[in-house]
């Protein structure tokens, strides 16, 4: 499996949000509710990436995710990189990986957000790769830290 790029266009990238939260049943328990305009965006995201990618079959194993947003900020509201990206990654959940638990990179870039910008998010994904990690000279390592370590070789979730 090598890298890939896919586009996702015409969706104006929206930010994770905390949902309302309310009491429900003869206990009160809590639960929360998706922000409506959260839940949106993620189902639209959901079908353009199917609709623009009919035949795609989920990635497994251990990913490396990097995401670039064009956003459109006209309504006012400006957002952060990485509200945005735990939005998409969320949304793609089961479409373009199985489980985002074995995202074991993930970064983003916020491209561009004024109020002109056309909307549209670019994914690339790849197999994740353990960096070599070259501590500098000086750094206190703590004693339980394990930089040597090495992954199983049986998939981890």
């Amino acid at each position: 499996m090598s890298a890939q790029w896919y586009w996702v266009t015409g969706i104006n990238p929206e930010p994770w949000t905390a949902g309302t939260a309310f009491r429900y049943g003869s206990s009160k328990r809590l639960g929360i509710a998706k922000d409506g305009k959260l839940k949106a965006y993620q189902e639209a995201v959901a079908d353009e990436f199917v609709y623009q990618n009919p035949h795609f079959i989920p990635m497994i194993g251990e990913l490396s995710l990097t995401f670039f947003f064009w956003r459109s900020s006209a309504h006012g509201n400006v957002a952060d990189a990485t509200n945005l990206q735990k939005s998409t990654e969320d949304a793609l959940q089961n479409i373009l990986y199985g489980n985002d638990r074995n995202n074991r990179h993930a970064s983003s870039t916020v491209m561009e957000q004024t109020p002109q910008t056309a909307p549209h998010i670019l994914i690339l994904i790849a197999p994740w790769e353990r960096p070599e990690i070259e501590v500098p000279a000086g750094v206190i390592i703590p004693k339980y830290a394990n930089i040597d370590w090495k992954p199983p070789d049986d998939e981890l979730f």
